[in-house]
């Protein structure tokens, strides 16, 4: 039979699994041995079905499938364990969505962040109230409006709260970055991804309801999930 890597099939068992597992690059998953394809692809065979690739060490391994998959420009299994660089990866990049689907909430886009900055520039060099004299108050008061708030007081109060909740929410990732990056197990001991993520996930909620103090109606995003680290 002529190997055609797209409409195959590679019997074993890799490490970790319990017992042989069949895998069929057609359907892209893992297959029972009475699937009707496979069993027509060993008849045709002579009844003997490819045996499971092996890695460098000879062991047979997803990974080592994963290889000769992608070699034949095919996806890989998903069944592999993510390697440490790989989670290490997915954390950070996870936290980063996060920071940016609460930032988004406040300021959607360029121009609202923007104007939120200028708000907080003019408290700032204002004692924190808002202007009382024109052009600034007339202004600001607007963009009080533009954003919602009941009073240019109000957004006053709001902005200056977004202004340190933003530096909490920066300090969190920053931290769960360094964690991440230094992190030497994927779960369990202290400073290992499922740590730090745990650790960051508290900061990021507590940053939300510092927003929500503030008068900033912020939904905290859903609980990060990633294979091989906390799931």
């Amino acid at each position: 039979m002529r190997y055609t890597p797209p409409a195959w099939f590679w019997s074993g068992q890799p490490v970790g699994e319990t017992s042989p597992v069949i895998y069929s690059s057609a359907k892209g998953a893992l297959v029972a041995a009475t699937d009707a394809n496979y069993l027509a692809f060993v008849a045709a065979r002579g009844g003997v079905a490819p045996a499971w690739p092996v890695d460098e060490t000879g062991a047979a391994t997803f990974a080592a499938l994963d290889a000769v998959l992608i070699a034949a420009g095919l996806p890989a299994t998903g069944l592999a364990a993510p390697t440490l660089p790989q989670m290490r990866a997915a954390v950070i990049a996870a936290a980063g969505a996060a920071c940016a689907a609460i930032v988004t909430q406040i300021t959607p886009d360029a121009n609202h962040t923007t104007a939120y900055a200028n708000a907080a520039s003019i408290l700032n060099s204002n004692a924190g109230d808002a202007p009382t004299a024109d052009p600034l108050k007339t202004a600001f008061a607007n963009l009080a409006a533009a954003f919602g708030a009941s009073s240019a007081s109000v957004f006053a109060a709001r902005v200056l709260g977004v202004q340190k909740a933003s530096l909490d929410l920066l300090a969190a990732q920053t931290a769960l970055t360094a964690s991440a990056n230094a992190a030497t197990a994927a779960q369990g001991a202290s400073g290992s991804l499922a740590s730090a993520l745990a650790a960051f996930e508290t900061a990021l909620g507590a940053v939300a309801a510092e927003l929500n103090a503030a008068g900033a109606t912020i939904s905290t995003p859903a609980a990060i999930t990633i294979a091989g680290v906390n799931a």
